[in-house]
């Protein structure tokens, strides 16, 4: 009966463990998901809502996730992960993905300071969301900056995986050579974040300061 119980206990845990990457699009997601699948997880990279397709993978890297906290009352043992970089880059990159769309008008073009700020806006109030949930379970939380080096190490070891990587994991990065079109994005994006007290270079929010709680960082 003992070796029952155990062995049961075990497939729960299998059962309803699961790995959230839960920041932001052009943060590395492409890059998190070839990490999982290089380590032997069954992830996924894709838009579709996770609610929808949460029993079908191990690890989700893409998509919005203001509804994160569903996911923890869906599986509450499960390990999360806030993917972030610099907010300039990160809006600057944003604004390229059009480059994808042929600068058709999408989620990302055209160009406007209401776009930025709301896009800024959404950012802070996810990773303060963020911030305050996990504070009562910090250990299940792994805040890192995607751009700096050593980050697939500190993942690999938040979700308990061998640190062999047998191939380098390449961030998918996209270029955009139009150096007019480049030189509007940057304007707009220096004009909206200095205008909110921003110097470009902000991993979080302002004001924000991880000392102050018991979370896993590499930032």
């Amino acid at each position: 009966m003992y070796k029952i119980n155990i062995f049961y206990i075990f497939i729960i845990f299998i059962i309803y463990m699961k790995i959230f990457v839960i920041g932001f699009n052009k943060t590395g997601t492409s890059s998190l998901h070839q990490l999982f699948i290089e380590l032997g997880i069954k992830s996924t990279h894709s838009v579709v809502p996770v609610m929808s397709i949460i029993n079908n993978f191990d690890a989700f890297t893409d998509g919005d996730h203001f509804n994160f906290k569903e996911y923890y009352n869906k599986y509450p043992d499960s390990l999360f992960i806030l993917n972030t970089r610099p907010i300039s880059k990160w809006l600057i990159s944003r604004y390229k993905h059009a480059k994808f769309h042929k600068f058709k008008e999408s989620w990302c073009w055209p160009i406007s300071e209401e776009k930025t700020n709301k896009w800024i806006t959404e950012r802070e109030i996810h990773y303060q969301n963020i911030y305050d949930f996990f504070l009562d379970k910090p250990k299940q939380l792994l805040i890192i900056n995607i751009e700096k080096e050593g980050w697939e190490i500190a993942v690999s070891r938040f979700i308990q995986k061998p640190e062999i990587i047998k191939n380098k994991i390449h961030k998918n990065k996209r270029e955009l050579e139009n150096k007019n079109v480049i030189k509007l994005i940057t304007e707009n994006v220096s004009k909206c974040l200095t205008q909110r007290g921003y110097n470009g270079d902000e991993l979080l929010f302002n004001n924000s300061d991880t000392t102050l709680y018991e979370y896993t960082t590499l930032l």
